[in-house]
């Protein structure tokens, strides 16, 4: 009911201020980014009086410092802390997390390899933009490969050298998608947290995006170029300044008819420690930068709302609700075609 919703203008900057605002509620839901630069007040609140926390940020380097900041507090006190809840990335950490079960429970074998291969319509969010600069611009390419990132206590660990170029089940070559270094993190994070039960030891996790068809070893070529070329741009000042120009400004995106008209589907292809194969879809309706974002990020909220005491610190979308998202997506049309 549109009366019971009451507005209040919050200065994210001032921590007393936060600190009033949230520490006698139960859960709060962050849409506000960049997040480095104004969740950390918000986070460290949640922590300090046990609010549950979740937020849509792919801002990797800024959850890495929140994490050694705040991680034990939010132990002791019980919040459970949940970024990444929204595209990114739990549709990347839902699908292997599914896969995974699968072949756990049809082979008996741990998973040795998830790869998930993205079909996506929708538009781009200025604020979207602004958190990749922001992200990209403070950490390191030794980092951003770095699996482990988000993993305090594991050593580093990087991925295979790739000698050839990815192709899915059909033998179509297929790119990298551009999410991959975002989402390869939480998903590790998940691996860690379940204390690597499942997984096989040398278990890898590639993430990818469908080109078109009929060019799709040149296109592939094309795509992981222009990712490194998009890097390199944004960490460079003049060039980061300049795309920030004609780039949407925080606050700007699609229309409502290219929000509405979006769509994802993400190919889940999971392989045993003997080779064995299965495969499963997950799909969603609307752009997936907006609208289905906002479903699964209301998908990890309703998930909250059925747990009393939902795993304290920062936790991932399946670390903390498991198989309760998938019980409870059909809800915020997110399906599964086997």
């Amino acid at each position: 009911n549109s009366s019971n919703i009451k507005f209040q203008e919050l200065d994210t900057f001032n921590q007393r201020e936060v600190d009033e605002l949230i520490k006698e509620k139960y859960a709060v839901c962050n849409f506000v980014g960049p997040f480095a630069k104004y969740a950390p007040n918000i986070i460290a609140a949640c922590a300090k009086y046990g609010v549950h926390y979740l937020d849509i940020t792919g801002e990797i380097n800024f959850i890495k410092e929140m994490i050694l900041k705040h991680d034990e507090e939010a132990k002791e006190s019980g919040a459970s802390i949940i970024p990444f809840s929204g595209f990114d990335s739990v549709p990347s950490d839902l699908g292997v997390h599914l896969i995974k079960k699968k072949i756990n429970q049809l082979h008996n074998e741990d998973i040795q390899k998830a790869h998930i291969i993205y079909k996506a319509k929708g538009g781009i969010n200025g604020g979207t933009i602004a958190s990749a600069f922001e992200s990209i611009s403070t950490i390191s390419k030794e980092e951003m490969m770095n699996l482990h990132y988000l993993c305090p206590n594991e050593r580093a660990y990087f991925p295979p050298l790739e000698n050839k170029f990815r192709k899915n089940q059909a033998g179509h070559f297929v790119a990298p998608f551009f999410m991959e270094p975002i989402n390869n993190k939480v998903v590790y994070r998940t691996k860690f947290l379940a204390e690597h039960n499942g997984y096989a030891k040398n278990f890898i996790y590639e993430e990818s995006m469908y080109t078109n068809a009929q060019l799709s070893f040149i296109s592939s070529l094309i795509v992981q170029k222009s990712l490194d070329l998009t890097d390199f741009l944004m960490k460079k000042k003049a060039t980061s300044k300049m795309l920030r120009k004609i780039l949407p400004k925080p606050g700007q995106g699609p229309s409502e008819k290219i929000i509405n008209n979006g769509f994802f589907s993400a190919e889940v292809v999971g392989i045993s420690s003997s080779g064995k194969i299965e495969t499963l879809t997950l799909k969603a309706s609307g752009d997936p930068g907006n609208k289905a974002t906002v479903n699964l990020v209301l998908l990890c909220l309703e998930c909250l709302s059925e747990i009393n005491n939902p795993t304290p610190g920062f936790q991932t979308p399946v670390s903390c609700f498991g198989d309760k998202l998938e019980k409870n997506m059909n809800n915020f049309e997110l399906s599964i075609k086997e």
